[in-house]
């Protein structure tokens, strides 16, 4: 990579820069511009009294001047004369639909969460409504501990594991009360 050839390049700029002739052209540029945004203000009626002398100034004495306001003025007119399309709608109705397009939205959101609210209030009366077979809360599973059966089944009595009644011989020992005596009641 040679580093020289970068000093040539800004060498060659600054020479430029430097030069009578590209800054005559820039001012030469800036003052075309002025005084074309002053012949479009003379044209428009936006001028100071000085400025509309130096524009005449400019008129008289410049051919190509005089050819830039002919020019400046047929553009003029014709944007003047361009129809102006007839409006069919006036404020007051832009307004109302401005209006009436908000109530519809308004309207849209109160129907969106009126819906949802109701949906919502289906749903809970559905799950209230209907039996429940699972408990959601999570449980323990538990192994039944056999229970010994020491009395003979009898042969016209079913095995029903889940359900045993014992009618006369109890699990537990049932204590017996004692029995009244008849004294208490033979004298009164």
């Amino acid at each position: 990579m040679e580093l020289g050839g970068g000093a040539k390049m800004t060498a060659k700029y600054d020479s430029f820069n430097n030069n009578s002739h590209s800054d005559m052209y820039l001012e030469n540029m800036t003052l075309e511009n002025d005084r074309f945004e002053l012949l479009s203000a003379y044209i428009d009626g936006e001028v100071t009294v000085a400025q509309k002398e130096q524009v005449q100034q400019w008129l008289n004495e410049d051919p190509s001047f005089q050819q830039l306001y002919q020019r400046l003025l047929k553009l003029n007119h014709g944007f003047q004369s361009l129809p102006i399309p007839a409006t069919t709608v006036y404020p007051q109705q832009i307004t109302n639909r401005v209006f009436e397009r908000m109530e519809a939205h308004r309207w849209q959101k109160i129907t969106f969460w009126g819906g949802t609210a109701i949906a919502a209030l289906i749903v809970g009366l559905v799950s209230f409504l209907l039996p429940q077979t699972r408990n959601p809360a999570p449980q323990m599973a538990e192994t039944p501990t056999p229970v010994e059966n020491t009395a003979p089944i009898a042969s016209n009595e079913v095995n029903a594991p889940s359900l045993m009644i014992a009618v006369n011989r109890p699990v537990v020992p049932i204590p017996k009360a004692p029995e009244p005596s008849n004294e208490n009641w033979e004298n009164p």
